[in-house]
């Protein structure tokens, strides 16, 4: 039986997740980021959904961050700008930022989409992240985000997620 995904990809299956270390003839093991072992029987792949995030050479990237309505004109262009300025984002398609939704409050969700290698997921992670943080930082009142974590979807020319979850 074909397999899409080799000792060493990053997948995920069921609510599992890991690099892969073995694939053996009723088993697949997989290596978390907590260093954790995880056993997958394989029949697992015949009928779950699985993502080899491994299997492209660059991920897009989602920041996702409440803001205040009233900020909005001013934290679109200034977000984009972040993410431009890291080194690790790919400059081929550009980062944006976008309003999501409007919440009740006058609140609103925003999102930083960027391009990353993916073999550098977690180092671009951290450099926007940071990069995003020093923007709140710079005094509007507002604090940090209360979700600097980056999740990462997938899109035609990119994988789903991160890809070397236990490097870097």
């Amino acid at each position: 039986m074909t397999r899409p995904f080799k000792v060493g990809d990053f997948i995920s299956i069921d609510s599992s997740y890991g690099t892969v270390l073995a694939i053996e003839l009723t088993y697949t093991t997989l290596l978390t980021s907590d260093n954790e072992e995880v056993v997958v029987p394989n029949n697992t792949f015949l009928t779950d959904n699985m993502v080899n995030y491994t299997a492209r050479d660059t991920l897009r990237c989602v920041l996702d961050f409440p803001c205040s309505s009233a900020d909005i004109l001013r934290y679109l262009p200034q977000l984009t700008a972040c993410a431009a300025g890291c080194s690790l984002v790919l400059q081929d398609s550009p980062p944006v930022a976008r309003v999501n939704q409007f919440q009740s409050g006058g609140q609103a969700d925003l999102k930083l989409i960027y391009y990353c290698r993916t073999d550098q997921y977690w180092l671009t992670r951290d450099q926007v992240a940071k990069a995003v943080a020093g923007l709140f930082e710079e005094g509007t009142g507002q604090t940090e985000p209360a979700n600097t974590g980056i999740t990462a979807s997938s899109c035609a020319s990119a994988a789903g997620s991160p890809a070397a979850e236990n490097q870097g």
